[in-house]
C-alpha cells in the first residue's frame, strides 16, 4: 500500500472519528481499521496496533471480522518483531473462530509459535551467556585481588627490609659517633692527665731539685728547715699521684668508692689539728657509676676546700654532709671559723676561682656562703643521673 499523502489520510480519519456521534458503529470501526493500516503502511507499528486494538475491543463485530483483524494484529506485532503478542492475538483467534482458520494460519501459527521458541531459547542462550561473563568477571576480579594481596604482601616485606636496614644502618652510626666520641673523650682525658702531671709533678720536683740544692750549700737549723721542706713536697707530690691512679682505676668508677675516698683523706688532713672533723653522709649510697674525670674533680674540690678551712678558717669544727637523691650528689663542707667577704674574693685567693672551673668542667654547681667571724659554707651539686659516663 502506497501512500501519498499520509498526514493529510490520518488528519481526514481523525476529522471522520469526531463527527462520528455513536464510536461503536461499523462507521467508526471502519475508520479506525483504515487509519491503522494507514500507520502499518508508515510501519509506525505501535500506533497501528493501538488503533486496532481501539476497532476491535470498540466495535460490534463478527467473529468472521474479528478473526480478519485479530489476524492484522498479530501482523503488526510480527512486522515490529514482538513474536510473543503476535502468537497471543493469532491464539484468540483460534478461541472464537477455529473452524474458519485455514491451512495458512496454521502454518503461520506454528512459525509464530516456533519463532517463540526459538526467541525463549535465544534468551535463555543469552542468559547463561551473561551469566558466564559475570563468572569470568568475578574470577578475573578474584585474580586481580590475588595479585593486590601478593603485591601488597610484597610491599610490606621491602618496606620491612628497608626499614630494618635503616635501623641497622642507624644503629652503627650511632656506635661509630659513640666511639668517636669516646675517642674525644679518651684524647681529652689523656691531655688532662700529662697536663696535671706537668703542672704539679713538674713544678714540685723543680723546687724539690732547687731546694736540694740550696740544702747542700747551707748548714745548721736552715737546712733542716730546708730538708722539712722538701719532705713534704715529696708527700704532697705523692698525694698527688696516687690521686691520679685512683682516678684513672676503672675499678673505682663508683659514687660509693669516691665518697669513701673523700672520707679517708678528710679524716687524714685533720689527724694532727685540734679541728673537730663531724662527718654526715647516708649508711647506705646507690651505687651508681662516676668516671675517674668527675671522682677527681670532685675529690680536688673537696680537698681544697678543707685545706682552705684547716690553713686558713681559724675554726675548731668542721662538717661534712653527703647527700644523694634522685641521682643528684650534693656535698656541704660548713666550718664555724672566721669567715670573709665573698664580694671581696670574688675571683681570687683560696683557689676559689680554680674550684667553680673545676666543677663547671663536669657540669656540676658550685656555691660559697662566708660571713665574717660566722664561718664557711661551701656546696657542690653534681646529677650523677644525668651524666652517664664511660671510664677510660
Amino acid at each position: 500500500m502506497e501512500l501519498k499523502k499520509p498526514d493529510s489520510a490520518i488528519a481526514n480519519i481523525n476529522n471522520g472519528l469526531r463527527l462520528c456521534r455513536n464510536e461503536n458503529s461499523i462507521f467508526a470501526m471502519g475508520l479506525k481499521v483504515e487509519k491503522a493500516e494507514v500507520y502499518a503502511a508508515l510501519h509506525l507499528y505501535d500506533s497501528a496496533i493501538v488503533s486496532m486494538k481501539s476497532a476491535i475491543e470498540n466495535g460490534d463485530l463478527s467473529k468472521s471480522d474479528k478473526t480478519v483483524m485479530y489476524r492484522r494484529l498479530a501482523f503488526f506485532y510480527s512486522a515490529k518483531g514482538d513474536y510473543i503478542n503476535a502468537y497471543q492475538n493469532l491464539a484468540e483467534i483460534n478461541e472464537f473462530h477455529d473452524r474458519l482458520m485455514t491451512e495458512t494460519q496454521r502454518k503461520a501459527s506454528e512459525e509464530l509459535a516456533v519463532k517463540y521458541e526459538t526467541e525463549k531459547k535465544e534468551n535463555e542462550i543469552k542468559l547463561l551467556a551473561k551469566n558466564k561473563e559475570l563468572q569470568e568477571k568475578e574470577i578475573k576480579q578474584h585474580r586481580l585481588l590475588n595479585y593486590a594481596a601478593v603485591g601488597f604482601a610484597a610491599l610490606l616485606v621491602l618496606l620491612f627490609i628497608l626499614g630494618y636496614r635503616n635501623i641497622l644502618l642507624k644503629r652503627k652510626t650511632a656506635v661509630q659517633v659513640a666511639e668517636f666520641e669516646k675517642h674525644q673523650r679518651v684524647l681529652h682525658e689523656r691531655t688532662r692527665i700529662a697536663s696535671e702531671l706537668h703542672d704539679d709533678l713538674g713544678s714540685g720536683l723543680t723546687k724539690i731539685s732547687l731546694m736540694s740544692q740550696v740544702a747542700g750549700n747551707i748548714a745548721g737549723d736552715k737546712q733542716q728547715q730546708t730538708l722539712g721542706k722538701i719532705t713534704a713536697e715529696s708527700s704532697e707530690m705523692v698525694d698527688k699521684m696516687n690521686g691520679i691512679i685512683w682516678a684513672l682505676n676503672v675499678k673505682n668508677d663508683s659514687l660509693p668508692n669516691l665518697i669513701s675516698y673523700i672520707r679517708k683523706h678528710a679524716f687524714e688532713m685533720f689527724e694532727e689539728s685540734a679541728i673537730k672533723v663531724m662527718w654526715h653522709a647516708p649508711e647506705e649510697i646507690a651505687n651508681a657509676t662516676v668516671s675517674g674525670d668527675v671522682r677527681r674533680n670532685i675529690y680536688l674540690v673537696v680537698k681544697e676546700a678543707l685545706h682552705n678551712a684547716l690553713k686558713y678558717s681559724s675554726a675548731t669544727q668542721v662538717e661534712i654532709k653527703i647527700d644523694f637523691a634522685d641521682g643528684n650528689l650534693k656535698i656541704e663542707i660548713t666550718d664555724n671559723g672566721k669567715g670573709f667577704d665573698a664580694k671581696t674574693m670574688d675571683g681570687k685567693g683560696n683557689g676559689l676561682a680554680n674550684m667553680k672551673k673545676r666543677m663547671d668542667e663536669i657540669n656540676g654547681g658550685f656555691e660559697i656562703k662566708s660571713e665574717i667571724e660566722r664561718g664557711t659554707k661551701i656546696t657542690l651539686n653534681y646529677c650523677v643521673g644525668l651524666h652517664p659516663t664511660e671510664s677510660i
